[in-house]
């Protein structure tokens, strides 16, 4: 099920400004997704243009009467960037913020968390019930029905990180870094097992 871009933004936005959230746990975002953060900044700052121009032009933000500001503009889509962004990067920067608000008080000294969604590399629909392995000290858990998943805690260091699932060959990622007081966004695509058939040897 994909979430709307515009009910995650706000934690994207916070992510992306390399802010720390609330909770006082950095979220990271890898390098290579540097492209697509723009892109959900700029869409970002297009829709609260848009915004103060409707309310410059006088028209009303909707839900006025009853203590809402939530604002109407004619062409306010967040789903403009959907081509730019991954939705397992939106996903997984989802979960990170879940993360750190959950780990707020209770991080333990000297460790860090990794979150991200697991997806079919060929489909990119989320795979529930994938198993994640961090080798060196055996912490695991299991993607949930949305694919997404939290590792850890584990001490700050470098880790081989894998990843199984029955039909799907088998992920390996080494001297994955792991950060102290940080939770590192890792969206992965787990490729398809192909399996022979007598249909395809004929």
């Amino acid at each position: 099920m994909k979430t709307p871009l515009s009910k995650l933004i706000p934690a994207i936005l916070i992510c992306c400004l390399g802010l720390t959230t609330l909770h006082a746990i950095k979220i990271t975002i890898p390098d290579q997704y540097e492209d697509q953060v723009e892109a959900i900044k700029r869409a970002e700052q297009d829709r609260v243009a848009r915004e103060l121009d409707s309310i410059r032009e006088g028209e009303a933000p909707q839900g006025a009467n009853d203590g809402e500001m939530t604002f109407t503009t004619s062409g306010d889509n967040t789903d403009d960037i959907a081509e730019d962004v991954s939705e397992p990067l939106v996903q997984s920067i989802a979960e990170a913020a879940n993360t750190a608000g959950a780990f707020e008080q209770n991080l333990p000294a000297g460790e860090g968390l990794v979150s991200g969604q697991i997806v079919d590399q060929e489909t990119g629909q989320p795979i529930p019930g994938v198993a994640i392995l961090i080798v060196e000290n055996d912490s695991a858990t299991v993607t949930n029905s949305e694919g997404r998943y939290t590792l850890g805690p584990a001490p700050a260091g470098e880790y081989t990180i894998n990843f199984f699932k029955s039909g799907y060959l088998e992920g390996n990622v080494t001297d994955f870094a792991i950060v102290a007081g940080e939770v590192s966004v890792f969206p992965f695509a787990l490729p398809l097992r192909w399996t022979r058939t007598l249909d395809r040897l004929q």
